[in-house]
């Protein structure tokens, strides 16, 4: 853009962000890293203004979401639709309004 390429492109953060948004997202799925992205900002703009070491906040909750959706949020995702057509199924099935 301005003809200078920063060092700070090729810092540890920065070429993790692809790999940890993906898994994030969820691996196998076209919309995962794309939601993944939208988590992965959002968690960084809110971290960032409420604590000075936004970095560690941020892995502490990628860690509880990932640790909790083993697919990422698309897997999460997934299974809660799954849970819920299931549901209407069922309810149909029996006849319950």
């Amino acid at each position: 853009y301005f003809g200078f390429v920063s060092p700070g492109i090729t810092a540890t953060t920065k070429a993790v962000e692809p790999i940890v948004v993906t898994l994030l997202g969820g691996v196998g799925s076209f919309f995962g890293p794309i939601i993944g992205s939208f988590v992965y900002v959002a968690l960084k703009d809110m971290a960032g203004g409420i604590v000075e070491y936004w970095e560690l906040a941020v892995g502490i909750m990628l860690l509880i979401i990932m640790l909790q959706g083993e697919k990422g949020i698309m897997g999460m995702i997934n299974i809660l639709a799954r849970k819920l057509i299931g549901k209407k199924a069922e309810e149909e099935r029996l006849g319950v309004s």
